[in-house]
């Protein structure tokens, strides 16, 4: 069966690629799902860290235009950090009047108007882990090797200190239909946070909680692909 659709994914703060790739499997033949890596992780674990957000964004961009060259139908999923990148992403792209961009799906984080700032960045190596591992966002592969947890560390950091210089007063609305996704149980957003996205685009806003914490793309990957496809219209 041909591929109808793709589904750029951008990770969280700190997050790798592989996050998406369990979904694979899950998502079916209509729909090709591509994780989007970001800077200082994974193949580009070389390549220099961002020094702001507009930085990721503008990469981000450049490589959803490089993969997608011919004229098919794509969406973007963003998670936490990632839900921010995409938004911007989506903003860039609409600019450009890119019609083949069709949906804008954004998890584990409030509208950005109504999320107060952290600043985090500057925290010990041991607080940030904490952080991190109350949210359930560090794997147990890394909780048990401290060497490989010692590498990821300055990633994480880089990623909370360009999320510091992100203008969180933006409400610009986008050209482009949003699905908004959390987990039930995260305290980390409030449903006023949650609710806030319906302000954030001039088409339907449709908001969705699932069972889960803040990484419930871990927990629940399929109701998140249902939900998705239902967005998508694919079967």
């Amino acid at each position: 069966m041909t591929t109808l659709i793709k589904l750029f994914c951008i990770p969280h703060a700190g997050g790798m690629t592989s996050i998406y790739n369990e979904w694979k499997p899950i998502v079916g033949l209509n729909m090709e799902l591509i994780p989007i890596e970001l800077a200082g992780r994974g193949t580009r674990f070389l390549d220099e860290h961002y020094k702001t957000f507009d930085q990721a964004v503008d990469d981000v961009v450049a490589k959803i235009l490089n993969h997608n060259k011919i004229e098919q139908k794509f969406a973007i999923y963003g998670h936490s950090m990632g839900a921010y990148i995409a938004y911007e992403a989506v903003q860039i792209l609409n600019k450009l009047n890119d019609n083949r961009l069709v949906h804008l799906f954004v998890s584990g984080k409030g509208a950005p108007n109504l999320t107060k700032k952290e600043f985090i960045s500057d925290w010990s190596d041991e607080e940030l882990i904490k952080k991190i591992d109350e949210l359930g966002g560090l794997h147990n592969r890394l909780k048990n090797n401290r060497e490989l947890l010692n590498m990821f560390i300055p990633v994480i950091r880089n990623d909370y200190r360009i999320i510091e210089t992100y203008n969180h007063n933006i409400k610009n609305k986008v050209e482009t239909k949003m699905t908004v996704i959390s987990g039930k149980y995260d305290e980390s957003i409030s449903m006023q946070e949650i609710l806030g996205w319906k302000e954030y685009s001039h088409k339907e806003v449709d908001i969705f909680q699932i069972n889960g914490g803040h990484f419930f793309i871990n927990e629940n990957a399929k109701e998140v692909i249902k939900i998705i496809k239902e967005k998508l219209l694919l079967k």
